[in-house]
């Protein structure tokens, strides 16, 4: 079965590892409401892009859920985006975050390759130049059976069994 990379336009299908930014398990912080620094990992890759990029079904899929997509707490600029949760036809599911409101239906099945959204601005304040503003697919991958997704974990956390590293994924696509 032909896999296919889940963006059409991405800057590079280079999967970011360690430290990289946009990596699987990068370490990374928010602020709570009571002004305390919370470590976290990442729980997905960001795969880089302009503006509108088509999103791709990597396989072929069911729509599970289409929903906001919030980010940290700390984070308002990810408030106007969205994700998209599939199950693939091997029965793992996808969340494909930091999209455009989707026109996709719950329980509509999609072909691999198809156009499933769109990549959204990810919004920072209104005085930050265009050019500095970064927008990215976030990609997840979780077992068979899944019904819970995260965003990210706190390191005092373990990983969230159901959560896989999608980075092995990417690199077949």
């Amino acid at each position: 079965m032909k896999r296919y990379w889940p963006v059409l336009y991405s800057y590079s299908k280079k999967v970011p590892i360690g430290t990289e930014h946009g990596a699987f398990k990068r370490e990374d912080y928010f602020i709570d409401r009571r002004y305390r620094k919370i470590d976290i990992f990442h729980s997905g890759i960001d795969i880089f892009c302009p503006l509108g990029s088509k999103v791709i079904a990597a396989e072929d899929c069911k729509i599970v859920r289409a929903w906001k997509f919030t980010g940290p707490p700390d984070a308002p600029e990810y408030r106007n985006t969205w994700a998209i949760t599939v199950k693939n036809d091997t029965g793992n599911i996808i969340v494909y975050g930091e999209v455009k409101k989707p026109k996709v239906k719950v329980c509509q099945n999609i072909k691999a390759g198809s156009t499933i959204g769109f990549i959204a601005q990810v919004e920072h304040n209104g005085n930050e130049p265009v050019k500095t503003r970064r927008c990215m697919l976030h990609f997840e991958l979780y077992k068979k059976g899944t019904r819970k997704t995260v965003d990210w974990w706190c390191r005092k956390q373990k990983k969230p069994k159901n959560l896989l590293n999608p980075t092995s994924y990417l690199k077949k696509c």
